[in-house]
């Protein structure tokens, strides 16, 4: 409820700032339900030391929304390769880290299901092969620097890569605690 409170405060005053800390909140959850000790030593680091995160989840195209075409395929043990596409990716052009969900694609060159399991791909802004476009025109929000996320064939050591779609199999609370925070920027917004 502080949280919530305190993102709501934010948001009244100026709602491009209580986006902020939005993807730190969801993604730190994300590696304290299924983060090595090791991945949430160095991750709870950088955002500890001033390290922004941004999203980059949605897709756009004829899928649902739980089918994700980008895809993280394995290319020898220990190393993967990110390619796809995201949207709307909050933040992303003033990250220095843009969180990827993805499907994690078995090398058979199948096309995602919804069955297909997802991870979430920790990316340096830096990362050869990572582009960040500013193509969004948002309305409410001065500044979300939500723009769209090409990834061509970026590399991704197992160590920046955390599984997602065990969150879901049992009790947790990591979807809904991520759209209080959501529903506290609008409250925010609309006060």
């Amino acid at each position: 409820a502080a949280v919530a409170e305190m993102f709501r405060i934010l948001a009244d005053a100026d709602p491009s700032l209580a986006q902020i800390p939005h993807s730190p909140y969801t993604f730190l959850e994300a590696l304290r339900l299924k983060g090595t000790r090791e991945q949430q030593r160095f991750f709870y680091g950088v955002v500890a030391a001033g390290g922004l995160f941004a999203n980059a989840q949605a897709e756009r195209g004829p899928n649902p929304i739980d089918v994700d075409e980008t895809t993280l395929t394995a290319t020898s043990p220990g190393d993967f390769v990110l390619t796809g596409r995201k949207f709307y990716c909050t933040g992303a052009l003033f990250a220095d880290w843009v969180i990827v969900r993805a499907s994690l694609a078995d090398g058979s060159g199948a096309a995602p299901t919804s069955s297909t399991p997802k991870v979430l791909a920790f990316i340096p802004r830096d990362a050869h092969g990572l582009q960040i476009v500013d193509d969004w025109d948002g309305m409410g929000q001065r500044t979300t620097a939500s723009g769209t996320v090409t990834l061509d064939g970026v590399r991704v050591p197992t160590e920046q890569v955390v599984p997602f779609s065990p969150i879901f199999t049992e009790p947790t609370v990591y979807g809904a605690h991520a759209q209080l925070l959501h529903a506290a920027i609008d409250v925010g917004i609309a006060t």
